[in-house]
């Protein structure tokens, strides 16, 4: 009588393992997926886009010009820069700009910049 289960023990322990193996192969995959999804664009991928709303952009300020309310400057990233205008104060190196892109400027409706408290001194 235990001789007719012992292909069917097999079975089961090998099935076991082969759902193992692949609830560890869905860990990792998930993983990866989600450490090669970021919420902020870069200007060079922004740039390919026709048009875009409530995105957010990072990337290193250059060329700042003021105009009277609006702010203009340039948004770069090692390949591209993208033209940014804005309605406020800039004071910082590298952004996060949250609005829209019409394809040729990108309209700031915030700028994020990371937090300049000092440690230690």
């Amino acid at each position: 009588m235990r001789r007719k289960f012992k292909f069917f023990e097999s079975t089961v322990q090998v099935s076991k393992k082969l759902i193992i193996l692949f609830a560890i192969f869905m860990i990792f995959a998930l993983l990866a997926l989600i450490k090669s999804v970021s919420p902020y664009m870069t200007p060079s991928q922004v740039k390919s886009l026709e048009k875009a709303y409530e995105i957010k952009v990072i990337g290193k300020v250059e060329d700042v010009k003021i105009d009277g309310e609006k702010v203009v400057f340039y948004l770069a990233d090692e390949k591209n820069k993208i033209k940014v205008v804005y309605r406020g104060s800039l004071n910082a190196e590298e952004v996060v700009v949250v609005g829209d892109w019409d394809g040729n400027v990108f309209h700031a409706k915030q700028v994020l910049t990371k937090c300049h408290t000092r440690y230690g001194d």
